[in-house]
């Protein structure tokens, strides 16, 4: 798009004549355009420099997203691009293909913003340059009617030059319009049915306190407490109230010995305390560990994995989830000892730790709170989940952001 700049840019040469060549009248109307299209060029080439350093800075938080995720190739792929930009400035020309998939709708979205601004640009002289070459003809027939011929071919030729601007711009218009409509690259194919072991939607009201596993592997649930509301993020959800609802669940079958993604949408209330979203503990043998939570703390995303011997990896992430739905996801990389925690489909905050034991003893699951010794559930959630999700890997940032941008309809 921005070769397309270069002639608009170059009829603007042809367009300033000097003003002691041009005609009594022609000079005051000349003097009018030009000023109206320099006004529009400085507007438009702030405007570009604003969405470069947009793009750069975009670039520049995934690639510390890429770092974060150990993703080697796409870190590259990443840097490459931004040493590429800050050389050069201009939009890439880099196919999409082959490359990591945020970084190609980063790339996509910059082409067509920049579209659009050359659109904006284009259009703003169209109208203008056409009541000028009117006024124009207006002159030039004054001045045949005078038999002032000579300055009547100075006008004409003036006429032809705005015209061939106006056709520049016309067809600059046209195509940075196109450009700018052009779809994003097709993501990714990513399933979330794939490879899944547990996924609550909580759509019905199930009879008898049940909760259906939609996975497809059984591990249906019991509610205790919550209550079922169809207002949830996708159809119904299960409200809990922070003191005494829970839902407890059949083992999924993940442990900290090998990977997996845990993923929800909360509408999260304030409390004092923490609530869990989901968990499971060895609670019913007498221990509060082994144990995974992933947690609402301080209105923060937080998680532990704890495993037999005591080792523990606990953190949490930095965006507040208080007000309003938030898509969160934990994903565990046992050979790394590496939980990621993603909210809304971006990165937002990671730890390492490994674990010399594990969690595969744990004898209760649940969502809204956590059995953690003989006797009772603690650590109740306030406020509704939906959408529970358990895969026994750990999703790529590109799969959870896929999830959350189908989730969210968009």
């Amino acid at each position: 798009m921005l070769c397309i700049r270069a002639t608009i840019a170059f009829v603007v040469v042809v367009l300033a004549v000097t003003a002691h060549s041009a005609p009594k009248g022609l000079s005051e109307l000349k003097s009018g355009h030009e000023a109206l299209v320099k006004q529009g060029d400085n507007s438009h080439e702030a405007r570009l420099k604003s969405l470069a350093d947009e793009y750069a800075r975009e670039l520049g938080r995934l690639k510390e997203q890429f770092r974060a995720d150990g993703d080697l190739d796409a870190l590259v792929s990443c840097d490459r691009e931004l040493k590429r930009f800050k050389v050069d400035k201009t939009v890439s020309s880099l196919p999409f293909a082959g490359i990591n998939e945020m970084l190609r709708l980063c790339q996509s979205s910059y082409r067509r913003r920049v579209a659009k601004c050359e659109f904006d640009n284009a259009t703003a002289v169209i109208t203008p340059t056409r009541d000028y070459m009117a006024k124009l003809e207006a002159l030039k027939k004054q001045f045949v009617l005078k038999d002032k011929l000579e300055d009547a071919l100075a006008v004409r030729d003036e006429i032809a030059a705005a015209d061939l601007f106006l056709k520049d711009a016309i067809t600059t218009a046209a195509d940075a319009d196109a450009e700018s409509k052009r779809p994003a690259p097709s993501p990714v194919r990513f399933t979330p049915s794939d490879g899944i072991v547990l996924h609550c939607s909580f759509d019905a009201k199930e009879v008898d306190r049940r909760v259906i596993d939609r996975s497809g592997k059984g591990h249906h649930g019991k509610v205790c407490g919550a209550h079922w509301t169809a207002k949830g993020k996708l159809g119904g959800a299960y409200e809990f109230n922070g003191f005494s609802s829970y839902i407890e669940l059949a083992d999924p079958g993940i442990d900290s010995t090998g990977d997996f993604t845990i993923s929800a949408w909360i509408k999260a209330r304030q409390q004092d305390d923490a609530g869990v979203v989901y968990a499971q503990s060895d609670g019913r043998k007498g221990s509060d560990e082994p144990i995974i939570w992933l947690q609402v703390v301080a209105g923060r995303l937080s998680s532990r994995i704890r495993g037999t011997n005591g080792s523990d990896n606990a953190g949490r992430c930095r965006t507040k989830l208080l007000g309003g739905w938030h898509h969160v996801a934990l994903s565990w990389t046992s050979s790394a000892g590496k939980i990621c925690y993603y909210v809304d489909g971006k990165l937002d905050g990671s730890t390492v730790g490994r674990l010399s034991g594990d969690t595969s003893s744990n004898d209760w699951f649940g969502i809204g709170g956590v059995f953690d010794d003989l006797s009772q559930v603690k650590r109740f959630f306030k406020g509704l989940i939906d959408e529970v999700m358990i895969w026994p890997r750990a999703l790529s940032a590109d799969e959870i952001l896929r999830l959350y941008q189908k989730q969210d309809g968009k």
